[in-house]
């Protein structure tokens, strides 16, 4: 059934009209791979709403499609999840030559400056991988969210095999250099000729049909700026979001557009597409046992030892606390020479550095956590990841913003996209239209 029109680089496109059909319960036969496309803002905890899947039942030359609730799609001997974008962020970062596990350990803390969650907080995939002199592509997940859908799957059922992010169902088109933009009611994406991808904004109203969403034009300015302006724009678009007007478009990007009609992502077989799995390697049942029983003398010998070790420890720790003692009494001492007026010192270091900020004001230098530096630093991220403010508020090296959120926006992505070097961004609330987030320069802490 597939269809017989190619595309330069949507080749496994399958957009006949093909019915949709709902499986009958029972036992997978063997061989059966399940394709399940998980919703925007899914999982979300406490929602009285039932979403409905996009689905995909591939078994030899049969295939099924379908969109349902998960309690009606029947289980299959292989699942396939496929994250959406706006769980996802590209970046583009020098890796180091070396082994390529101890490149994938080391990817977490090559993209702090591009994220504001901690290191062990993220899931970072090698996707492109460059010589150390040029940057390497990379994307990011959010290792809490990856677990979390991943649980309720499989205790719903559907237990995940692989997990890969939605762009990938596109092939990168180096030859051509021709973007691909996909726009649903959550958003979209856009998925450039190097592979790279970005989250678009939400899909509102049928204005989006007529004007580009603003970080597709954000990115096309960017690229536009290196030298990398695309020849051509192909959009597909979700059966309830309006088609695009490729003309208005056009003329609103300069670049060329081409509307290409529905996108039906699970019409894409996925099981083609290896490059990346967002999914760690799981420890293989009963190792820890095994080894414990193959070196047994070792672990016996490596008792011993630690507890020399511990005694040695404990005295050496006797030293320490004496030693820091010491230096704490000679930092008071040093504290109070320079500061005579202080009553009291409970933390020398700290106090002095709040003094030195007032020195520093009092003389007319700005300090990080100042209004305006705050404000200078954080303005550009806003422009880029497509959040208007409403509402500022400062107080004492706090800024809080109340920002325009679409209704897929969450926490989680919003501190995603406007974390930058210097600035710790915390996002205290969502909901009704509106995100309430705190900044706070990095060496004030969050």
């Amino acid at each position: 059934m597939a269809d017989s029109r190619s595309r330069n680089s949507l080749g496994d496109f399958d957009f006949a009209s093909i019915g949709k059909s709902r499986p009958a319960r029972g036992r997978p036969a063997g061989g059966t791979v399940l394709q399940l496309h998980i919703p925007d803002g899914w999982p979300a905890l406490g929602s009285a709403d039932e979403p409905r899947f996009r689905w995909a039942r591939r078994d030899g030359t049969n295939v099924q499609f379908g969109v349902s609730v998960l309690r009606e799609i029947e289980p299959a001997d292989e699942v396939i999840a496929i994250a959406p974008m706006s769980r996802i962020t590209y970046a583009r970062v020098k890796v180091p030559g070396g082994n390529v596990k101890k490149i994938e350990k080391m990817l977490p803390f090559l993209v702090e400056d591009h994220v504001a969650a901690s290191p062990e907080d993220v899931q970072v995939v090698l996707v492109d991988r460059r010589p150390p002199a040029d940057d390497s592509l990379v994307l990011i997940a959010d290792r809490a969210w990856i677990g979390q859908a991943r649980g309720e799957l499989d205790v719903q059922g559907f237990p995940v095999d692989r997990m890969i992010v939605e762009a990938e169902l596109l092939k990168a088109d180096k030859r051509t250099e021709t973007w691909h933009v996909i726009r649903t009611e959550g958003g979209g994406f856009v998925h450039m000729a190097d592979g790279e991808a970005v989250a678009l904004d939400g899909v509102s109203d049928d204005a989006s049909a007529t004007v580009p969403p603003m970080a597709l034009t954000l990115v096309l300015d960017e690229r536009n700026a290196l030298g990398e302006i695309p020849p051509e724009v192909r959009v597909r678009s979700a059966e309830r979001v309006a088609p695009v007007q490729a003309e208005r478009w056009s003329q609103a990007l300069n670049v060329r557009v081409v509307a290409e009609g529905l996108w039906q992502p699970e019409r894409i077989d996925a099981r083609k597409r290896t490059q990346t799995t967002l999914l760690t390697r799981e420890p293989e049942a009963g190792a820890a046992s095994r080894y414990a029983s193959t070196f047994r003398v070792a672990a016996i010998v490596g008792a011993v030892v630690f507890g020399l070790h511990a005694v040695a420890t404990v005295v050496d720790w006797w030293r320490l606390r004496s030693e820091a003692a010491s230096l704490r009494a000679e930092m008071n001492t040093r504290f109070r020479a320079v500061f005579p007026d202080a009553q009291n010192v409970v933390n020398a270091p700290l106090q002095m550095t709040r003094n030195l900020a007032d020195l520093r004001r009092a003389a007319g230098e700005p300090d990080p956590s100042d209004f305006v530096p705050l404000l200078a630093q954080v303005a550009p991220r806003l422009a880029s990841a497509g959040l208007k403010p409403k509402k500022f508020r400062y107080d004492k090296g706090q800024l809080q913003m109340d920002l325009s959120a679409a209704p897929t926006d969450t926490k989680e992505t919003i501190e995603s996209r406007l974390g930058t070097v210097g600035l710790r961004v915390q996002v205290e609330s969502v909901g009704g239209g509106t995100a309430v987030v705190r900044i706070v320069a990095a060496e004030r802490g969050a």
